[in-house]
């Protein structure tokens, strides 16, 4: 797979596994020097266990019992907001108890509805002042205009 990849001029491999699968990272190396390629190519990302809670109880799962929940599973469950807010929460060398009530709840204790509410509340005003004829403070142009890096407008927009 990775001497395929390298072969069809892709520059880096990434690889995304369990941190209980460490132990490969090496011997991907050792395979890749072995077949002449640069073993520098490689990136490999440990990612943190993430554990399900409903209901207070921690969900089981074993992926050679084949008791597991998809990302696909979670996504139907929870909405695509919520699943990605709670993931990126964390960095992926973070344990992760996701909340699955929490998740799906409609409070102030979860922080993507939270979230959401304020971005609500946020364009309220907007909208708002837009109809009073209202203008931004131009003192708000200086402080965009400090924003130099492409997500930060993003994250704005």
């Amino acid at each position: 797979y990775h001497l395929d990849k390298m072969r069809r001029g892709y520059d880096r491999l990434i690889n995304v596994l369990g941190s209980d699968h460490h132990g490969y990272a090496p011997r991907i190396r050792a395979g890749l020097e072995a077949l002449g390629e640069d073993p520098g190519r490689l990136e490999v990302r440990l990612v943190q266990f993430a554990v399900l809670y409903r209901a207070g109880q921690r969900i089981q799962m074993s992926t050679r019992s084949g008791s597991f929940v998809t990302l696909r599973e979670l996504i139907d469950e929870v909405g695509r907001d919520a699943a990605r807010f709670f993931y990126v929460l964390r960095s992926e060398a973070q344990h992760l108890d996701f909340d699955l009530d929490l998740a799906k709840s409609q409070s102030q204790e979860n922080p993507v509805y939270y979230v959401q509410y304020a971005h609500a509340r946020i364009a309220s005003l907007f909208r708002e002042s837009a109809d009073r004829g209202l203008e931004p403070d131009p003192g708000d142009r200086q402080a965009w205009e400090r924003l130099d890096q492409p997500f930060e407008r993003t994250l704005l927009t």
